[in-house]
């Protein structure tokens, strides 16, 4: 997963070079000319996010290698958050429905003031179904809303995409 964030970070935005110019640079210059001028990384997620494993792993490798100056990383996933707002009958237990993103989005970007967003998100959006049409486009339109309002604060975006689903481990038969 580190290793896709970097290059994802090398790729955006790639310089007017040509083809063979861009692939005889290193992947991690590329990706320290992309963090010039980041001093704030917000990480926006499920409970993949919250749980911190990939966002500590980020956090120390930038400490160590990439940055001139300190990147402050702030995580802040929210587990069984969504994107889509969908929820299934009965989560939590009946509780409450899925957490949905664009509740808290534009109050997390204004406090935060990223200059660089990391996003990952659709474990919970499909709701652990099969594949569904309707599904599929309330997370597109919820991805969307999240890239255009992150762009519109002034933010980098990178789109990070969970981990596979194993639905045998997941108890979840027919799922994929």
């Amino acid at each position: 997963l580190l290793c896709m964030v970097v290059a994802s970070l090398a790729a955006q935005n790639p310089p007017s070079e040509s083809a063979e110019a861009l692939g005889k640079q290193d992947p991690k210059a590329m990706a320290r000319n992309r963090l010039a001028g980041v001093r704030r990384l917000l990480v926006l997620g499920d409970s993949i996010t919250y749980a911190g494993t990939y966002v500590d792993l980020i956090d120390t490798y930038l400490a160590v290698h990439e940055t001139a100056a300190p990147i402050e990383v702030s995580n802040v996933g929210l587990p069984s958050e969504t994107v889509s707002g969908l929820s299934e009958d009965g989560h939590a237990g009946g509780q409450f429905a899925r957490p949905v993103l664009s509740e808290r989005l534009a109050r997390t970007l204004l406090q935060t003031k990223p200059d660089l967003v990391l996003a990952c998100y659709g474990m919970n959006d499909g709701i652990y179904l099969p594949f569904d049409d309707e599904r599929f486009r309330k997370f597109r339109v919820g991805i969307e809303a999240m890239h255009a309002a992150v762009v519109a604060s002034g933010a980098k975006i990178v789109h990070v995409t969970p981990p596979c689903f194993d639905e045998q481990k997941g108890g979840h038969h027919g799922y994929a």
